[in-house]
């Protein structure tokens, strides 16, 4: 037996993780994303606490910011938001389910989405999560060709022949361009607003009122605290009870379905 200093340990870390020579901090955004998808390869279903507690607590006495409580609490804010970011592009999703008893919906659990990949531009870049971690990068494709920025994985296409028939062969669902970065057509803000307008009218102004999943983003709330912003309905209060809001309601797998003025 012999000892390690913590210094040693944040190094012998970030080999294993193979993040590249550009990250050499293991509170970088590209370390704890992966360190985040390998505590999900162990841990979900699991609710967002339980991942952030799995990436946190190991670190104590590795990272010198965790000494302090407010370090703490940056770096757990922190590995909140990359979920929420993991979750957007794919490599997590989200399941909420009812309590067949009480009929209320559960705290939401992450689970982790299948290996994929998409080839965009110059690049081709890699989704979701292999159980119990195991590595899901093509043949012929060394770890240190896969470039780490930020929560996203990327591999450059020139780099390697037959990129994308080879992550086919290795299993990797193929997605579109589209399916991972597609956005509505560009209009004006207020054809926009109109056109929903015109929609709620239709409707006598109370769409979805009736859906007790439904979560509503509240406008007068902290805008730096998204997560925070959206309520159920009986926690609204002010004005805003009286207008028109965007909300969004929970499904069994994925994200919210997508968010809708009311």
């Amino acid at each position: 037996m012999r000892a390690i200093s913590p210094q040693d340990l944040r190094r012998a870390m970030l080999d294993h993780l193979a993040l590249g020579s550009g990250v050499d901090r293991l509170d970088a955004p590209e370390a704890l994303a992966a360190l985040l998808r390998r505590a999900a390869a162990f841990n979900t279903p699991c609710p967002p606490r339980t991942l952030r507690r799995a990436v946190l607590e190991p670190l104590r006495g590795v990272l010198d910011s965790l000494d302090e409580p407010a370090g703490e609490r940056e770096l757990d804010q922190q590995l909140d938001e990359l979920i929420d970011s993991l979750v957007a592009v794919g490599d997590f999703s989200e399941r909420r389910d009812e309590d067949p008893e009480s009929g209320l919906l559960r705290p939401v659990l992450i689970n982790v989405e299948r290996p994929a990949f998409a080839e965009v531009g110059r690049h081709v870049l890699l989704f979701g999560v292999a159980p119990d971690d195991a590595s899901f990068v093509p043949h012929g494709v060394r770890r240190d060709q896969v470039e780490h920025r930020g929560h996203l994985r990327r591999i450059l296409v020139s780099a390697i022949d037959n990129l994308a028939r080879r992550c086919r062969q290795h299993g990797l669902e193929e997605r579109t361009p589209d399916g991972v970065f597609g956005v509505p057509p560009a209009e004006p803000a207020l054809a926009h607003v109109q056109a929903y307008d015109e929609l709620l009218a239709k409707e006598g102004g109370q769409v979805g009122a009736d859906l007790e999943d439904l979560l509503v983003l509240d406008s007068t709330t902290d805008v730096s605290r998204y997560r925070n912003r959206w309520k159920q309905l009986n926690q609204l209060r002010g004005p805003v009870l009286d207008s028109r809001v965007v909300a969004r309601r929970h499904q069994a797998y994925g994200a919210a379905a997508g968010a809708r003025p009311i």
